[in-house]
This record gives C-alpha cells, sequence and structure tokens, in this order.
C-alpha cells in the first residue's frame, strides 16, 4: 500500500508535514524543505509539503511512518510524528513551524497534468493587454508546453477531416 500514491499529493512512501501555498510562501517554505515542528516543548523534523487547496494556517501530519527498527531497507525510513503528540490534545493541537536550511528529497509520482502542484503552477485564465493582443492576437491559444503530436496514449486522429465521427476512434 506505501507505493500506491496519495489521491491528493501522489505522495508514496513518505509522510511530509502538509502545508497550503499562502502559508508557505509566507514561511518562505518551497516542497521538500525541512522544517522543525515544534509543540508543547517537543519537536520533530520533518520535509514539508505544499498541497494545494490545504487550509491556510493548519499544518496536516501523518503518524506511523517513523520506522527505527524493521530490517535492512526499512530502518530509519519515515518521519515519527508520535514524537509530538500527546494524549491530551491527540488529533488538533497548535504547532510551532521553523524552517530549516535543508531539504529532503520526497517520493511522489508525476502532477498527472493538474493545474497546480508542488513545483508547478499553470494559469487556469490567460490575459493580457490591448497591446499585448495587438502583437500577438493568438497569445491564448499558444502554450509554453505543447507535447509532441505522437507523443500520446491515444491514436493519432485527424479531427479537421470532415469525414471524422467517434467511430473512427477504436473502442468507441
Amino acid at each position: 500500500m506505501q507505493e500506491l500514491p496519495k489521491p491528493m499529493s501522489k505522495m508514496t512512501w513518505d509522510n511530509p508535514a502538509w502545508i497550503g501555498p499562502a502559508y508557505a510562501a509566507r514561511k518562505g517554505l518551497k516542497s521538500e524543505d525541512m522544517v522543525t515542528l515544534e509543540i508543547a516543548g517537543r519537536s520533530v523534523q520533518v520535509p514539508v509539503w505544499i498541497q494545494a487547496g490545504h487550509p491556510d494556517n493548519a499544518i496536516t501530519v501523518f503518524l506511523g511512518y517513523g520506522r527505527r527498527r524493521v530490517g535492512r531497507v526499512g530502518n530509519g525510513a519515515g518521519f515519527n510524528l508520535y514524537a509530538v503528540r500527546s494524549s491530551d490534545a491527540p488529533w488538533r493541537t497548535t504547532a510551532k513551524i521553523t524552517p530549516l536550511a535543508q531539504t529532503y528529497k520526497l517520493a511522489s509520482t508525476q502532477g498527472y497534468q493538474t493545474i497546480e502542484t508542488a513545483t508547478i503552477t499553470r494559469p487556469v485564465i490567460r490575459e493580457g493587454s490591448l497591446a499585448e493582443y495587438k502583437k500577438k492576437p493568438n497569445f491564448a491559444q499558444e502554450m509554453e508546453e505543447t507535447p509532441e503530436r505522437n507523443v500520446t496514449l491515444y491514436p493519432n486522429v485527424d479531427y479537421s477531416d470532415p469525414n471524422y465521427n467517434n467511430s473512427a476512434m477504436p473502442g468507441v
């Protein structure tokens, strides 16, 4: 199950502290930056993951990943957030987050063409001034990344062909 990516973050095998983009900007953090989380005098070092849609001023952590003695491959893997958990506030508490001058490479699958990922933000709407439009009228149709026509899992179909219809696609 560790290898299956989490639906929102696409994270596998790791348990970073999730934070929202606005909170990360205020703290000067990027995904994979290490921080110290301090709760009631106890602290733990953990990487952060900037998660689109995460509530502002909130930190989400996942329990059960810090492994000390589990065998040659798993020894020392993950981050033990139980170290800052208390019995009087097991699910919600106040934490202090302090950035460290370190990073940690997290295991995450690609962003699957989402608009906003941990490392890329694409505009939902392309905008420009009238002067920009007059210089380059097709700017809104142009994309920074246009994949090669043959780099696809789908058959190359000429949609401009007047004889095109849905039955031209296999399996439809």
